[in-house]
């Protein structure tokens, strides 16, 4: 143990913990870990350290990577995150709890589920060439990177191994858009004869099993077959068609033995209305539709693919009908019609809140009449008329003051004339407007001339109080009162 780093060793980057590790991808391994910062689980891919050693295939693996983080699409496993830990790249995707592709082979002793894997097949053709024309046209695609999730949808996990020679020369690993009907076609087999060679008893058993429209599709994916599908796009869009005919499980027919006619496959169909697989084709057409028009809504759609609708893709179809799509043109549609219902209210709502937002702030700022107050208006110049500044013209005699305005472009009027202890008379003691004031060019000053300091009030001289004698007979009368007074007290 000595030297090892026994204490991070299972700690990638100090953020994720490796928990169990699977089968070896190629060159790549591959573990279950727990993402400590988020606590999600992921799924985490690392370089061998053999591999890690070649600079080469270290290169190929980071641009694989960088192109992988710019796939969005509901059947392709999210790539979250990339980086090198002791000289290794890795990168980290979306865990899937799902299964793989493969394990829907029943056995031998139970009929294949030829619409499931239909579906599987048709969801992971669209995802396929979905990566196909985001770049990934080297990038070595298998039937073993495809799983299908719990609600039964193909996810596609863009791993960047999956170099496995024998496999390859079988032609079970594609490298290139022109082989991947041929991976696609193994991928089919695998689910539905749980073996992916066309060649094996377990698949030649098998297409004798299932329905003859079934059979000639995968006769069409193969090499040397005739009016061979040559992209992925192409089967998607021939598995889109196809798929419209299964509308009940295919566990309810029973299998015929021997080489017999195929149309009991399928009871609630006529015979006459099995379509060849070839409907629908465009000759040469190839699926890409993501090439002028990177911003599509799908490619933020993280969710699962759901069941897709039965929908018969025209002749003149140069791609599949995506199910993600149709599902969000449908709620688009939905939502266009409430909102055309809403428009009314919302106008008289939104003219509503206009005129507040006009009237009642004119009407808070508008100030109260005081009662026996004089509202004395500023003249305010227009806005298309010249404008000048009111000069300051108290102090001057009229004459002056007159002078003075029509030098600044403006008229003076005399109004009611005013005491001031200032400005001598017939002098300007006060105008309107004020100066300074900017007003339009021809307006008019009213001007009052001073009529000097008010006089002071007049005060009126009022003579002197006189101190008049009292005359003698009220004297006396006033002696004998007090005398009368005296005797009384006597008497008493």
């Amino acid at each position: 143990m000595s030297g090892m780093h026994t204490r991070d060793f299972r700690l990638v980057a100090d953020r994720y913990m490796l928990e169990t590790q699977l089968q070896p991808n190629g060159p790549v391994e591959l573990y279950y870990a727990l993402d400590k910062q988020l606590q999600r689980a992921v799924l985490l891919q690392i370089l061998s350290e053999e591999a890690a050693a070649d600079e080469a295939l270290c290169l190929r693996f980071r641009r694989h990577q960088q192109l992988a983080a710019t796939i969005h699409h509901p059947s392709v496993l999210a790539v979250y995150d990339a980086g090198e830990w002791r000289g290794r790249p890795y990168s980290v995707l979306e865990k899937n709890t799902g299964k793989p592709a493969v394990s829907l082979y029943r056995g031998d002793d139970r009929p294949p589920d030829v619409r499931q894997a239909i579906k599987v097949a048709c969801q992971t053709a669209e995802a396929l060439q979905f990566c196909r024309s985001a770049g990934l046209a080297d990038w070595p695609f298998s039937y073993r990177a495809v799983q299908v999730d719990e609600e039964g949808n193909a996810r596609l996990a863009l791993l960047g191994g999956l170099d496995l020679a024998q496999d390859a020369e079988q032609g079970y690993v594609s490298n290139r858009p022109s082989d991947d009907p041929q991976a696609l076609a193994a991928l089919m087999l695998a689910m539905l004869a749980g073996n992916p060679d066309p060649n094996s008893e377990a698949a030649k058993r098998i297409v004798r099993q299932i329905p003859a429209s079934v059979a000639d599709l995968l006769a069409r994916m193969t090499p040397g077959g005739a009016n061979r599908l040559t992209t992925a796009g192409e089967v998607a869009n021939a598995l889109s068609e196809l798929e419209g005919l299964f509308e009940a499980p295919t566990e309810a027919y029973t299998p015929a033995e021997g080489n017999v006619s195929q149309n009991a496959a399928l009871p609630h169909l006529d015979p006459s209305q099995q379509p060849t697989v070839a409907a629908g084709i465009v000759p040469g057409a190839t699926f890409s539709p993501y090439d002028s028009d990177p911003s599509s809504p799908l490619l933020s759609d993280t969710a699962p693919m759901a069941v897709r609708p039965r929908t018969v893709v025209p002749d003149t179809a140069p791609m599949p009908v995506l199910a993600a799509q149709q599902r969000r043109s449908v709620r688009h549609e939905h939502e266009g019609l409430e909102l055309w219902r809403l428009a009314p209210v919302l106008g008289l709502v939104l003219v509503a809140l206009l005129l507040l937002l006009v009237v009642l702030p004119r009407f808070l700022s508008r100030p109260a009449p005081v009662e026996g107050a004089t509202q004395v208006s500023t003249p305010t110049p227009a806005a298309s008329a010249p404008v000048a500044t009111v000069p300051d013209l108290r102090g001057h005699p009229l004459d002056e003051a007159a002078a003075l305005a029509q030098s600044a472009g403006l008229q003076v009027e005399q109004g009611e004339p005013v005491h001031h202890p200032t400005y001598p008379p017939d002098t300007v003691a006060g105008q309107i407007p004020d100066p300074g004031t900017q007003v339009a060019t021809g307006s008019v000053i009213t001007v009052s001339l001073s009529l000097g300091p008010e006089p002071p009030p007049a005060v009126e001289q009022q003579p002197p109080p006189q101190h008049a004698e009292p005359k003698p007979a009220e004297r006396g009368k006033k002696q004998g009162e007090k005398k009368g007074k005296k005797d009384k007290e006597g008497d008493d």
